[in-house]
């Protein structure tokens, strides 16, 4: 993977959660987006992006990939980490009629979507970590790491998210 290739990798992966009626309903759970492309910059970023205000009464989910190693004796593939947080305000924690939170539910659905599949990189994508955290007194959210092994296409030329 180049580094150019980051940003066609970040929309295939948006394209398949926007896909995900689940994910959209929890997204949008007053019903005023219309359309699921209507998400993205609204709902999903493509970058870490933090609430601008505490009152900021909103969930959303932000993807990072980073190609985090080379390995030293192997140069034809690459380590990538997919970092996906989904933040959420407190008033939008409870989901009426379930036993778990938006963020954990978002995160069920988008582990379902991410782990053991095989549409990126080479081989199955594995989740390494699912973590909880508090970002102020009014915010929540869930980080979720993946790790991928992609072609380094500099030496084979491959593009391999097409």
């Amino acid at each position: 993977m180049n580094s150019f290739e980051i940003g066609e990798f970040k929309l295939t992966l948006i394209r398949k959660l926007i896909g995900n009626n689940e994910i959209f309903k929890l997204l949008d759970p007053n019903g005023e987006l219309e359309y699921p492309d209507d998400l993205i910059y609204e709902n999903i970023f493509p970058y870490n992006r933090m609430p601008d205000t505490e009152q900021e009464v909103k969930t959303y989910v932000t993807i990072q990939v980073n190609a985090v190693s080379l390995p030293k004796k192997n140069d034809i593939t690459r380590n990538l980490a997919i970092i996906v947080r989904v933040y959420t305000h407190a008033q939008l924690m409870r989901v009426p009629g379930n036993n778990s939170d938006r963020i954990d539910l978002l995160s069920a659905k988008i582990d379902e979507i991410l782990n053991e599949s095989n549409d990126f990189g080479i081989g199955y994508v594995q989740l390494s970590s699912n973590t909880e955290h508090v970002l102020d007194s009014k915010h929540f959210f869930r980080e979720m790491v993946f790790t991928t092994d992609s072609l380094n296409n500099k030496r084979d030329g491959a593009k391999q998210w097409t």
